[in-house]
């Protein structure tokens, strides 16, 4: 066990060299959340005694995958992640073999099949933040950034009460340089859940659209 979590946080650190370009900041905080995420999933046993030569080998695949990630070779870093994702059930680490597909598809340049891979490492994990911002990443690669906000604002018409919903809106609404939007989006989700990683991301995304101050 405690192999896997230094295993862990190696490929969190590792997949920092795949984010966007945000500032510092946001990155300390992001980071922040997986490994708060990752103590909070320390609390449930992710396999069996008889399972973990099936999972072990899992994230060798994925570090493999990460290898050739790194290397361009796409089609390769697939079929690594593709096959972790096939050993990898049952063991809390799913999230992360969708994301890192989803990573490949996007230099791959086929968007749709990235937005499906972070949809299911966001739902996996809903409290990470970082499978969100990919989200967008991949809708804007598509140019889908209409058909998201639709989507969205359909599904907060159905249930204002999407925590989820409306921090995706507001990293839409950041992407699209529309801080007062973000900032209200961001906020309607702090207030549903006040105390959750996520909010954590949201008040410091709200902190970067609000204009600096000006020296006294």
């Amino acid at each position: 066990m405690q192999l896997f979590k230094q295993t862990f946080l190696l490929s969190i650190l590792d997949t920092m060299k795949h984010w966007f370009v945000v500032s510092q900041r946001s990155r300390i905080v992001l980071l922040s959340i997986g490994l708060s995420f990752l103590c909070l999933s320390g609390t449930a046993s992710f396999a069996t005694e008889v399972e973990w030569d099936l999972h072990d080998n899992a994230w060798e695949h994925n570090r493999q995958g990460e290898w050739l990630l790194n290397r361009q070779d796409y089609p390769g870093a697939l079929e690594e992640f593709k096959a972790g994702l096939m050993l990898s059930q049952g063991s809390g680490r799913e999230a992360t073999f969708y994301n890192n597909i989803g990573m490949t598809y996007m230099n791959l340049g086929q968007s749709l099949a990235a937005v499906d891979s972070f949809q299911m490492a966001s739902r996996l994990a809903p409290s990470y933040a970082l499978y969100y911002l990919n989200l967008i990443r991949a809708y804007i690669q598509g140019k889908q950034q209409t058909e998201l906000e639709r989507s969205l604002h359909r599904t907060l018409i159905i249930n204002e009460a999407d925590a989820e919903a409306w921090f995706i809106l507001g990293i839409l609404y950041r992407s699209e340089s529309k801080p007062e939007k973000a900032i209200d989006a961001f906020q309607r989700q702090i207030k549903l859940q006040p105390s959750s990683e996520l909010s954590k991301a949201s008040k410091l995304l709200i902190k970067e659209q609000e204009p600096p101050k000006k020296p006294l």
